[in-house]
Order: C-alpha cells, then structure tokens, then sequence
C-alpha cells in the first residue's frame, strides 16, 4: 500500500521519529508551471525548499506524484486512511507548497475533521482563503507566514511567522525562535514565530512584517483558480466541510 505522507526532513525525523508525518508539493511551480504558492511573494528568492535535497530526484518525483494525488476526488478519503493506518500524533501539512485554491484547503479541512485526535499544523500566505473558509477545526493550526503577496491582512491576533536573517535580528524585533522546534510552540498558541534563515547564504533574505488594522477581504482578487469553491464531498458552497460532524475537543 502505497504511502504519500513522509518523515519529513532530519529535524523532524530526530525529534519526532514516526510520531510526526509530512505532506509536500513542488514549491512555488510544479514541472508544468502549475502555481502551487500563488500567495508567493518575497520568499521565491531564498525558498529553503527550491534548494538542497528538495532537489533530489525522488523528492521532486514524489512532490509531483502528490500534487496529482491532490487534483483527485478522493484525495481527503485516500489521506484519510492512510493517517488512520499509520497513527501519527502530528501532521505537518507543506513543508514545501501551499494552499493553491478554496478545494484544496477544504480538503485538509475534511481531513482534520475526520482526525480529531492527530495535530495539524502547517504554514501559509494564502490568507485570504484561511479567511474565506472562516471555520478551522481546533487541532488544525495554521500559521501566517510573511513574505507573501496578502500580509496586509495580517494582523496582530493571528499566529505569525516571520524569517530572520540571524537570532539577533530575531530577539530584537521580539519574536520566539522557532528554528530549531515549531511545533511546539505553534501548538502552544505563541503569536510571534521568528525562523533564522537556513538556506544557501546568497539568497539570506528577511520577510519583514506588514499588519493590517482590518481583517477584510473586501477588495481582495483572487485567480480564477483560487477562487473555485467547489469544495468536499457534502459541501453546498465549498466554504465548509459538511460531510463530517464537527468533534466536541
């Protein structure tokens, strides 16, 4: 039986082992220049996962094979079992990738739902569709990362990650470092994630931070496959999963 969820990389594999699971996609463009982060902005330059083994073969290979996984009507059941197969405690959705329309996240939406007892957490600059889909199951964290197109929709009540060029830089605008463990404190509800660029040193770059004073997404244009709201299966309007009950944790 065939497994799309990995260890992800050594920093989650030393620390977590089997306990925590990842789901990745080609970073930024798919082979056939599919968008996969349309929310991209300042971070294509230094994108930790567009160098170093994220270039291997088998990674882009399997990278590739799970974005068709994810165009497939039976994605979430697909994902689904495999979780409830292989018992993880935690699932990092994207460690390369994002939320490249309304379906997609709704599918992850679907998943967690069906999950209850595992961990999901994840990074993204799509915001407006976090937004859009406006009910996020209490054991799906997702954290705004800076540095995309949207971050004037962030705002100070939303758990943020920005990325530093050193732990200075970090401490000083008064963030929490996460570079060498975020789930925890992602879990714990901190605010202010700061990750101290790891890449190749040519491209050390830093998000900045832009807030918001509303959370609007009036005036916000989406592409027009962004904006597909066809969502998961018992879905009327694709904002919401409905074909499962919402847990009681």
């Amino acid at each position: 039986m065939k497994n799309w969820l990995s260890h992800g990389n050594r920093k989650y594999r030393k620390k977590y082992g089997r306990k925590l699971l990842t789901f990745g996609l080609p970073a930024y463009k798919s082979k056939d220049g599919f968008v996969t982060c349309p929310g991209a902005k300042e971070c294509i330059k230094g994108c930790y996962a567009r160098q170093g083994f994220y270039l291997w073969s088998p990674v882009t290979k399997a990278q590739e094979a799970r974005l068709k996984l994810t165009r497939r009507h039976d994605f979430m059941e697909i994902i689904t079992a495999e979780i409830q197969r292989r018992k993880p405690k935690y699932v990092r959705i994207h460690d390369a990738g994002d939320f490249y329309s309304v379906r997609y996240l709704n599918y992850w939406i679907g998943i967690a739902l069906q999950n209850p007892e595992v961990f999901f957490f994840t990074y993204t600059k799509m915001i407006p569709l976090v937004r859009i889909a406006g009910f996020i199951p209490p054991n799906f964290r997702i954290v705004f990362s800076e540095g995309g197109v949207w971050d004037n929709m962030i705002t100070e009540h939303d758990q943020t990650a920005r990325v530093f060029k050193s732990i200075k830089d970090l401490n000083a605008a008064g963030f929490v470092n996460a570079s060498h463990e975020d789930m925890k404190p992602i879990r714990a509800g901190v605010r202010k994630l700061g990750l101290v660029y790891h890449g190749i040193s040519s491209r050390v770059f830093n998000t900045g931070g832009c807030h918001a004073e509303k959370e609007s997404t009036a005036g916000v244009r989406l592409p027009n496959r962004v904006r597909k709201t066809r969502g998961v299966k018992g879905s009327e309007d694709g904002r919401r999963p409905t074909a499962v009950p919402v847990p009681s944790v």
